[in-house]
């Protein structure tokens, strides 16, 4: 569940019900997969999300200024 300001998440596409199966083709099946996702956010200068939305895969791309 989201709190506070969502604009951010808004203007990318991210709903409050989506759950984020993939970063950028880093699968989030475990913490440590998380972790190496985050460590490559670090680098990286567009977003490429694999979300699940009522039931669907849905993918989601998005850039870092």
């Amino acid at each position: 569940k989201t709190t506070g300001d969502t604009a951010q998440f808004d203007a990318v596409g991210i709903q409050a019900s989506d759950v984020i199966l993939a970063i950028n083709g880093v699968e989030l099946s475990s913490p440590s997969e998380g972790l190496k996702a985050l460590r490559e956010l670090q680098k990286a200068k567009q977003v490429n999300l694999t979300v699940l939305r009522n039931g669907s895969e849905l993918p989601l791309q998005f850039d870092i200024p």
